[in-house]
């Protein structure tokens, strides 16, 4: 009470000042508030789809799970799923180099001068292991249409004798392998897998790639497919009953006793000889471990877990669970934060050295476990956060995937086409209305607006009634068409456009017309040439208006619209469905909705804003 007293207490002048400052405050609050969803909406366009999902709000770093070692003399290698390439000290675990290509959907491989590095966005990279130049190749995936964000995982794997690399993609339905010679890093051969199991495309995924003794081994949720790398030829697929229900995931072969090991999510097997067994399998009565890597060795097989790894035998013997703490203990951004403490993790890669192994987990950790102790000697961190995902792609998806720059042209085709007839229309029949008296205008003018005050959704089943009949009649087709649409949205708008030229028509002083009919202009010409400049502003405001209402509509357009004539709104619906919902790409499809008309407001906000005054005062 005090504060209001001795504000009602000042003069006037410091009054007016307070309240001015209190309504520029106000005003630019609103405005914020109210460009707040806008900002949003174009924010989330750059962001991963899951992490919508999940309801973060600020972008991610990328997984810096490690997906390959090498111990190189004293140094260790480590590739991480970031695209991050890294040298480290094998005795203190110090960085001694890195570089970050920054890519997704990446995998490595090595050969005795250069890391080869596949990414679904930025094709392949050969990088030199001494100094870390590279060179790149970007892969022809293919002319499918492809969703990036459901790409699992690139696959490549080498034959550093013959200088040949093999590439291909983890996604549905996709089946092309690529050769490439590795000297001149050109794309060699390709290989359609299809081509010979069409009977199962709608269900073939592959999972990895294997190479060895001048066969191509192609793991698939089908069975293993063999292929021959000189010939090109698919010599036999390795199936087994349990194939059907369990994608194959790693391959391994020893060389010593000439057998080709697979695993799936829970058993490993055995090929020799024609014949395919499974030696493994992590489900017992009361435990399921699921298996997330398998490297094979010459004396034991490495199997990552959720909890560690486990070694067993050629066949099938498990020698030991390992479920001590094998990494460091970082927080969500890799940071140490208890030296010398180790934790659980899951195993993501393990690289088997005599009688060693270098297994590795997230957040750029690994580590030097010794077989014969039982104990980890050493363990190694990538201490360099993994850069923010920022899915500028989502734009490049939005038009890739569903066709959107179809429904950004019919918008503008049905759109900018029924502004322009509703206002010829309107503004021929405004001035009439204002200008000339004849039985039944006043009539006329009231009817035009009473049409409004019907909802506009209960028109929509006579309409489509409507349209079936006209053409079933004539046999001219209306719905599914560019002319349909017009028409129906130009009868729409076309009342109150006349409603509000009317008030601009209105405002044109009766004298100036007078005048011109003196100095023996026509009716015609009183209002080419006066009436209608001196409306103009009134028009355009109008015009925009018509635009942006069927711009926006969804309704009408979502039924009366065919595969080739739908509009944005209806175009954006599509990314809701039963079985995924892409936000990414909705914020993404709502931002480029937006961005047209927001350059049409500024760039004709004058003729907006004198538009909405002109008409409001007469005489």
């Amino acid at each position: 009470m005090d504060f209001i007293r001795d504000f009602l207490s000042m003069p006037y002048h410091i009054k007016k000042k307070v309240m001015d400052r209190f309504y520029n405050v106000l005003m630019y609050a609103t405005l914020l508030i109210m460009l707040f969803p806008i900002f949003w909406m174009f924010f989330n366009s750059f962001m991963n789809n899951n992490d919508i999902v999940q309801g973060k709000i600020f972008f991610q770093r990328a997984a810096n799970n490690v997906l390959l070692t090498e111990k190189i003399g004293s140094k260790l290698l480590v590739c991480t799923r970031d695209g991050s390439v890294n040298y480290l000290d094998a005795d203190t675990g110090k960085l001694l180099a890195r570089r970050t290509f920054k890519t997704s959907n990446t995998n490595f491989a090595v050969d005795e001068h250069y890391i080869w590095l596949s990414s679904a966005d930025k094709g392949l990279i050969r990088i030199d292991k001494n100094n870390f130049s590279s060179k790149r190749v970007k892969a022809k995936w293919s002319g499918r249409k492809l969703d990036f964000n459901k790409i699992s995982k690139t696959l490549l794997t080498l034959d550093p004798e013959n200088s040949r690399l093999w590439l291909t993609l983890g996604y549905l339905n996709y089946d092309l392998i690529l050769e490439y010679d590795t000297e001149t890093m050109r794309l060699t051969n390709t290989y359609n897998l299809l081509d010979e199991l069409t009977d199962f495309y709608d269900k073939f995924s592959i999972g990895n790639i294997f190479y060895n003794d001048g066969r191509l081994y192609v793991a698939t949720n089908l069975g293993v497919a063999v292929v021959n790398t000189a010939a090109l030829a698919l010599e036999r697929v390795i199936q087994h009953p349990d194939f059907e229900n369990s994608d194959i995931r790693y391959l391994g072969y020893d060389q010593a006793s000439a057998t080709l090991f697979m695993n799936s999510f829970s058993k490993v097997y055995a090929y020799r000889n024609g014949v395919l067994r499974d030696i493994y399998t992590t489900v017992s009565e009361d435990n399921f471990e699921q298996i997330g890597y398998m490297t094979v060795g010459p004396e034991f097989i490495v199997l990552g877990t959720g909890n560690g790894f486990s070694l067993i035998s050629h066949s099938g013997q498990l020698i030991r669970d390992v479920e001590i703490p094998l990494f460091d203990d970082v927080n969500k951004k890799g940071k140490l934060i208890n030296p010398g403490q180790y934790v659980h993790a899951d195993v993501t890669f393990a690289d088997i050295v005599g009688q060693k192994i270098y297994v590795a987990t997230s957040y750029g950790r690994s580590a030097l476990y010794n077989v014969k102790t039982g104990f980890v000697e050493k363990t190694f961190l990538v201490d360099r956060p993994a850069f923010y995902t920022i899915f500028w792609r989502n734009y490049i998806d939005l038009f890739y995937n569903i066709d959107f720059g179809l429904f950004v042209r019919n918008s503008f085709i049905i759109c900018g086409l029924t502004a322009f007839f509703s206002m010829v229309l309107a503004t021929i029949t405004a001035y009439a209305l204002v200008r000339f008296d004849f039985p039944g205008s006043r009539f006329l003018s009231t009817a035009v607006l009473s049409t409004q005050m019907i909802p506009g959704v209960m028109m929509l089943i006579p309409v489509y009634i409507m349209f079936i009949k006209i053409t079933e009649v004539t046999g001219i087709p209306l719905k599914g068409t560019f002319a349909g649409m017009i028409f129906i949205y130009a009868a729409f708008f076309l009342p109150f456009s006349i409603w509000i030229l009317r008030g601009f028509f209105a405002s044109i002083p009766v004298a100036l017309e007078e005048a011109a009919t003196l100095d023996g202009c026509t009716p015609f010409q009183i209002f080419y040439k006066i009436a209608l400049p001196l409306s103009m502003p009134g028009i355009v405001a109008t015009g925009i208006y018509d635009f942006l209402t069927a711009w926006d509509e969804l309704v009408f357009a979502w039924v009366l619209t065919g595969p080739h004539t739908m509009t944005i709104p209806v175009g954006i619906r599509l990314f809701v469905g039963n079985f995924q919902n892409r936000y990414d790409l909705l914020m993404a499809a709502s931002t480029v909705a937006t961005v047209p008309v927001m350059i049409m407001f500024i760039l004709l906000q004058k003729q907006i804003v004198s538009g909405l005054t002109s008409g409001a005062v007469k005489d």
